[in-house]
């Protein structure tokens, strides 16, 4: 199972980033705290997930990090971007096989699309937008979700 960032460059022509955009990965957008498409998260067709990714205009409303930021702090900072949200939803893929570690990366990743919230202004057509993809992900949703559900086949949505 793999996850990605989509990338950061939505506002200088949002070309697509691989991996994220190879169909098998799972690529994560970043959106802000109110669950809005942040204006610098790459959008798309090939987005599946949203998750907080901060705004990188004060460092209230960034991710802390364990990297160096951009005003100096040396040991650990806040950052904004899609590869602050992509762990979010690498973790969250990760409990899921904790929980349950004969699950396939397909069932795990059915799991957290179908559980996502349909968050932000964007519509959602037939379930996801290419700004969120199917939503921002909801970790305690998926956990508690029942153990038998009809997987939905995501290359369907695609065809």
């Amino acid at each position: 199972m793999v996850v990605a960032a989509a990338g950061n460059d939505a506002q200088t022509g949002n070309p697509p980033e691989y991996p994220a955009a190879f169909p098998e990965v799972i690529a994560v957008a970043a959106c802000d705290i109110a669950g809005a498409h942040t204006y610098y998260s790459e959008y798309g067709s090939y987005v599946d997930l949203a998750a907080p990714g901060g705004l990188p205009d004060t460092n209230a409303s960034g991710i802390l990090s364990t990297l160096p930021d951009a005003i100096g702090n040396t040991l650990c900072g806040y950052l904004a971007g899609t590869s602050m949200a992509t762990p979010m939803v690498a973790g969250a893929a990760a409990m899921l096989l904790a929980q349950d570690p004969s699950r396939t990366p397909e069932e795990v990743e059915n799991l957290l699309t179908t559980t996502a919230e349909k968050v932000g202004p964007d519509a959602y057509s037939g379930g996801w937008n290419q700004y969120l993809g199917w939503g921002r992900i909801n970790v305690y949703r998926a956990l508690t979700r029942a153990t038998t559900f009809t997987p939905r086949d995501w290359r369907a949505s695609f065809l």
